[in-house]
């Protein structure tokens, strides 16, 4: 394969035969699988989401590099548990194991994951849940008291009455504006949902995801916006032309929502429509935890001192559903997934007291936690080095040699 890549008359007739047969294989096997699908999600869902959801067969290259990567892991920082396991030596073992790219091919171990009860007893995925975990900051008095108070209400008119009083905070302003928009939207019958897209889902039901940050530091960007930190993962071997011309720059992943300021990534969302377990499945144990680990190690190469004290929230949207994924770096070269207890939206008003009251404090702390985790990058003083610094404690995500390939530059197409 190496000797007709470099022959540009091979290299030539290789591409369109493999082009033809792709275009034949997907016409020929994926029209099932498309019909069947699209039938569940979203109809304004485009034919590239749904192709995401399928991930990528790995190559014997793909398999080599792999297999040098979990090689090259110093033997001395692996996180070793309790009973003498070293989780990177286990997790080595299943990614080789492997025919399809996962998250462990990242380094990624998420706890939720079943497939790890094949190489860890359930004690040992306990230790590994339960080691140094990060908490997720208390609310502010005055905050916490107006919720307490808001819960003491328990007639509707009443809280309705007490939602009509302005205060002086700006987070207990975010809840009373987001609790009397609830109240609207099933005044309006636009709860429980009907036929609401993606799109009117972020627009009017999630909407105070984006909100909260209204106050913050942290900036909330929607629209699919393309993740910085994910594409310089991707791109982190490229070079300039030598011996091979300068390899196109690879876009980073899209999400629905992306938290930042500047330059740097603390967190991200994904929504889907309808509650679909294939997307869900996706989107949340592989996509979301790539971008988390992507951002993770942008902010790891920023202020390496801090890798073990930060943690990085993701939010999981489907249908009424909403989940927090928290990702970390507690030990070894392993980044850590875990998740909340999954809660639902009220589908009737009286269910705000204990559904929608819960969600809020929960999107209100994950906040925090971006803030503090800003904080505490930027206390890290500035150096300035000539010689190149190894960070080889928390390496890259791995991205297939598909994906890196599959993506051809048109002639008018800039660097």
């Amino acid at each position: 394969l190496g000797i007709v890549r470099d022959t540009p008359e091979l290299a030539a007739n290789y591409s369109a035969i493999t082009a033809t047969y792709s275009r034949e294989s997907r016409s020929n096997t994926d029209t099932t699988s498309l019909n069947s699908i699209s039938s569940l999600t979203d109809s304004s869902a485009s034919t590239s989401s749904i192709y995401s959801t399928k991930q990528v067969k790995l190559t014997l290259v793909d398999k080599e590099n792999i297999r040098r990567m979990y090689q090259e892991l110093d033997p001395d920082k692996m996180w070793k548990l309790s009973t003498g396991t070293v989780v990177e030596k286990k997790m080595e073992e299943f990614a080789l194991s492997c025919c399809y790219e996962h998250p462990v091919h990242s380094l990624i171990f998420d706890t939720n994951d079943k497939s790890w009860a094949s190489y860890f007893t359930k004690e040992e995925i306990k230790e590994i849940t339960m080691y140094k975990p990060k908490k997720l900051d208390e609310l502010p008095d005055v905050l916490n008291n107006y919720i307490e108070d808001l819960k003491k209400l328990r007639d509707v008119d009443t809280l309705k009455k007490k939602l009509s009083e302005e205060t002086t905070c700006s987070a207990c302003e975010w809840v009373r504006y987001t609790v009397l928009d609830y109240f609207k939207l099933f005044k309006y019958g636009y709860l429980p949902l009907s036929d609401q897209t993606e799109d009117d889902m972020m627009r009017r039901i999630w909407f105070f995801i984006d909100t909260v940050f209204d106050a913050s530091p942290i900036h909330c960007r929607g629209g699919e916006k393309s993740s910085k930190s994910s594409s310089t993962s991707k791109n982190i071997n490229r070079v300039l032309s030598a011996v091979e011309k300068i390899k196109r720059k690879m876009v980073g992943r899209k999400v629905d929502l992306l938290f930042l300021r500047q330059s740097l990534e603390y967190g991200c969302c994904e929504c889907g429509r309808y509650d679909v377990p294939t997307k869900e499945l996706h989107d949340g144990g592989f996509k979301m935890t790539k971008v988390l680990k992507d951002m993770l190690y942008c902010l790891y190469k920023s202020a390496p001192d801090v890798l073990r004290h930060v943690a990085l929230p993701g939010f999981l949207l489907f249908e009424t559903k909403f989940t927090v994924i928290l990702c970390d770096a507690p030990a070894g070269h392993v980044c850590r997934i875990i998740r909340s207890k999954t809660m639902n939206l009220p589908e009737e008003p009286d269910e705000i007291y204990n559904q929608l009251f819960s969600i809020l404090t929960l999107v209100y702390k994950s906040r925090l936690l971006m803030e503090n985790t800003r904080n505490l990058v930027r206390q890290v003083p500035v150096t300035v080095e000539f010689d190149q610094m190894e960070y080889n404690t928390l390496p890259p995500c791995y991205y297939p040699d598909f994906i890196k390939q599959k993506r051809r530059r048109n002639n008018n197409e800039e660097d």
